[in-house]
């Protein structure tokens, strides 16, 4: 039996944590699995380990179902020594504490990234090469667990992902490729770009971290399916062309500061978006059905809505070839201008609101355009003010003595924002008689008559419906 003094395990784990490996920040000689003109597509061990531990982390500290603790591999897991259980664990838990919850744009996220890409000009100082040395040695004690019950299920599942966008890449890349280096005005360095194939990455499926003015790393997700894939590459590879000082942002800024307009910082994002989603549809709808639908349509649903026909109007005539990058950027910043300045905006809500208490519905219809639309809580838009007032009318009947007060407008971004409160009885036809008092606000889209052009009105339906039933709260 060997005896193993408390001061000998302490001095061993430092030694551990602390000990040079491979130098600081070396991923090694690492084998693609597959190249092309542009990129490298990796399944490497040490990527896909840092996600698992990340995700697992992300997932433990809710409660949620994790890695090894539920799904297919817990039986592996179960039948582990004790030891590589408990090391799996333990190396979770620092990923809890430390990494996961900083988030993929985080310092700590970053440094892990740059290590593992092989970026050691960006691990400066002992701090930064401390803590990617004390991760390291997480994710070695992490490693038995994860090789025995996990890597050659996901290993297998990256490389099937990456034969599949293969032929795609054959296909298309020399196409999108130099496509995009046109748009964007800018050429990639320093090919072929690295991307490392993992099970999740984060919430986005997909992330890009610079490197110098041309090249990058791209870490993305294999369950970004079909031609989505091919997009979503191209995607993050245009992330190093639209990156601080690259052409279309300057442009941008350039048309702003110009217009004396204030700049929504996703905007670049938006235009990015769009601008590459764009170059791949032309490429994949070649008559084919059915026809590709970029990513941003779907992220127009999901709140950048206001976004859509600005970019229609002014920029995709960019994109089509009929219009220069300056004049582009100066159409789309006239486009999302507002037509209107914060004081004259507060003057227009103030009199909207007195349009909701004067209990005329037409009247509240009058400040939407001819083809205005209103719509509540995702509900079905009434479009044209006649159905505008009929939606109006109908909040007047059920509450007589409806007042409606102004709590704040302001411009956000595209959109102005109006919030309210309203307050009633619900004693129309049919009503419980209960006093209603419920908070919401809604999103504007002006046009360019100084008009409501589209306005998406939200409040709490779960908290309205009890209040019908149970009546509102006294006031504070």
């Amino acid at each position: 039996m060997r005896i193993t003094s408390k001061a000998g395990v302490i001095l061993g784990l430092e030694m551990a944590l602390f000990s040079s490996h491979a130098g600081f920040g070396q991923a090694g000689v690492r084998i693609p699995v597959v190249t092309t003109p542009r990129f490298a597509f990796y399944s490497d061990f040490e990527p896909n380990l840092n996600d698992a531990l990340i995700a697992a982390g992300v997932a433990r500290k809710p409660g949620k179902p994790e890695l090894f603790h539920s799904g297919a591999e817990a039986s592996c897991f179960g039948k582990l020594p004790e030891s590589a259980r408990a090391a799996w664990d333990g190396a979770v838990d620092y990923y809890v504490k430390i990494i996961s919850p900083a988030g993929s744009n985080s310092r700590q996220q970053y440094l892990l990234r740059a290590q593992l890409a092989g970026f050691e000009e960006e691990l400066k100082g002992d701090e930064a090469r401390q803590f990617v040395e004390i991760a390291r040695s997480f994710r070695a004690a992490a490693t038995p667990a994860y090789r025995a019950c996990r890597w050659a299920a996901q290993d297998e599942k990256n490389r099937r992902w990456i034969e599949e966008l293969k032929p795609r890449l054959a296909a298309d890349e020399q196409k999108i490729g130099p496509m995009l280096e046109e748009l964007y005005r800018k050429k990639w360095t320093g090919l072929p770009i690295p991307v490392d194939v993992v099970e999740t990455v984060d919430w986005s499926g997909a992330n890009t971290i610079l490197r110098d003015a041309g090249s990058g790393h791209i870490l993305i997700s294999a369950e970004n399916p079909g031609r989505a894939a091919l997009e979503v590459v191209f995607h993050e590879a245009s992330h190093i062309l639209m990156g601080g000082g690259a052409p279309v942002r300057q442009a941008l800024e350039s048309a702003a500061s110009a217009a004396n307009f204030r700049m929504p910082g996703e905007l670049w994002h938006v235009v990015l978006f769009y601008t590459t989603g764009e170059a791949v549809r032309r490429v994949l709808d070649d008559g084919s059905k059915p026809a590709y639908t970029p990513m941003v349509y779907e992220i127009f649903d999901r709140g950048w809505g206001g976004y859509r026909k600005p970019l229609e109007t002014a920029w995709r005539p960019y994109v089509d070839g009929g219009r220069t990058l300056s004049e582009a950027a100066a159409s789309l910043i006239g486009a999302l201008t507002p037509p209107m300045d914060l004081p004259r905006l507060r003057e227009f809500a103030a009199r909207y609101t007195a349009a909701w208490c004067s209990r005329d519905p037409a009247s509240v219809a009058a400040f939407f355009g001819e083809r205005g639309s209103l719509q509540i809580n995702k509900g079905s838009a009434s479009i044209g003010r006649a159905a505008i007032a009929a939606a109006a009318q109908g909040f007047m009947t059920a509450f007589p003595d409806l007042v409606v007060k102004m709590n704040d407008v302001s411009l956000e971004g595209v959109h102005a924002i109006y919030r309210w409160t309203l307050s009633g009885t619900n004693t129309g036809p049919g009503g419980t008689g209960r006093a209603v008092r419920i908070r919401g606000y809604e999103e504007w889209e002006m046009g360019a008559d100084g008009l409501i052009a589209e306005s998406r009105g939200h409040f709490d339906e779960a908290e309205y419906q009890r209040q019908l039933k149970s009546g509102a709260a006294p006031p504070p």
